[in-house]
């Protein structure tokens, strides 16, 4: 067993993380990321699995890990564009109405793989138009880029209401929430 001396347990640096000092971008939704006022590194969970003994099940490390939801709020500009935005993303996968809203999307995204039709079964669609990638920028306390978490393949799972009061007796502007699943996101730094 290796035996650490004081001097090595100690923290090379001071500087902890501020829950202010973050960016969040994403692809399909450049309205909302500029207006975006909280975001979360979601959890993770890692399986696990139990090896029967004679006397007493021990517990291991399964092999399936499960990613908790991507949480941004962001504040609803004067046109409801940023909301309205990610209303039509989630409309057209639902595919409410009619498939014409599902084929801007598909049309809308065709930048993110443009040659992804070439390779693609007859019928098929081609997912990247359907989906967005998103990062989360950890800024340091002096707003330099420091850590980004990348979200792979995003699309949005719920929105929040607009709650408009005339009873309000302060100026708050309406704030929304959406909420993200995606593949995974993993830890990067490239700056």
């Amino acid at each position: 067993m290796t035996d650490l001396s004081l001097s090595e347990k100690q923290p090379t640096t001071l500087d902890y993380a501020d829950p202010t000092k973050f960016k969040f971008q994403i692809i399909k939704l450049p309205t909302v990321e500029y207006n975006t006022t909280a975001a979360n590194v979601p959890g993770i969970t890692l399986t696990e699995m139990t090896q029967p003994t004679r006397l007493q099940q021990l517990k291991i490390a399964g092999n399936d890990i499960s990613f908790d939801d991507l949480t941004v709020t962001f504040i609803v500009d004067d046109e409801l564009i940023n909301y309205r935005k990610v209303h039509d993303w989630m409309v057209g996968l639902g595919q409410v109405d009619n498939d014409n809203k599902f084929r801007d999307i598909l049309t809308e995204g065709k930048d993110r793989f443009p040659l992804s039709q070439l390779h693609a079964t007859k019928g098929s669609t081609p997912d990247g138009a359907v989906y967005s990638d998103a990062k989360l920028i950890h800024l340091s306390n002096r707003n330099i880029p420091k850590v980004e978490v990348s979200f792979v393949d995003c699309y949005p799972k719920s929105l929040s209401a607009l709650d408009y009061n005339q009873g309000a007796t302060d100026t708050e502007y309406l704030q929304a929430t959406v909420t993200f699943g995606y593949k995974y996101h993993s830890f990067t730094t490239p700056f």
